[in-house]
């Protein structure tokens, strides 16, 4: 149980919130090239970012308002667009959420007053008990 074992595998890098890779080294993302290109995309209303295995960067996504839906984009590591995009993941009350790759694999999203699993970027939905963003 736990994180995935990757360099970022949870928002500040993970609960302790050190907000440092968990390992060292380069993040594993360009090849270790020496020279560092900036790439830039404009994405309104993104909210972080995780890792999974060497290359798989995961951008967590949303809508505003009472009703705000969210999902999660596969990026590409150097170009920053979109591979896959996963259909929309129901929400709630727009809150900044929250996205982690678990031990297992899988993707876990919390926004709104919902929590969604992803595998493979298909998804499991269901609604927190509470009224609220979380």
């Amino acid at each position: 149980m736990g994180y995935y074992n990757s360099i970022w595998s949870g928002e500040d890098g993970g609960p302790s919130r050190l907000g440092i890779a968990n390992h060292s080294g380069d993040l594993g993302l360009i090849g270790g090239r020496k020279n560092v290109e900036v790439t830039s995309r404009f994405v309104p209303l993104a909210t972080m970012v995780v890792t999974r295995d060497t290359g798989e960067i995961y951008l967590l996504r949303h809508g505003s308002g009472d009703n705000a839906k969210c999902f999660v984009e596969k990026i590409d590591p150097i170009s920053l667009e979109p591979i896959v995009t996963s259909l929309e993941l129901e929400g709630g009350p727009t809150w900044p959420g929250s996205i982690a790759v678990h031990s297992n694999g899988s993707i876990y999203v919390v926004f709104g007053n919902h929590i969604s699993r992803l595998t493979h970027l298909s998804q499991i939905s269901r609604k927190i008990a509470l009224i609220g963003p979380f």
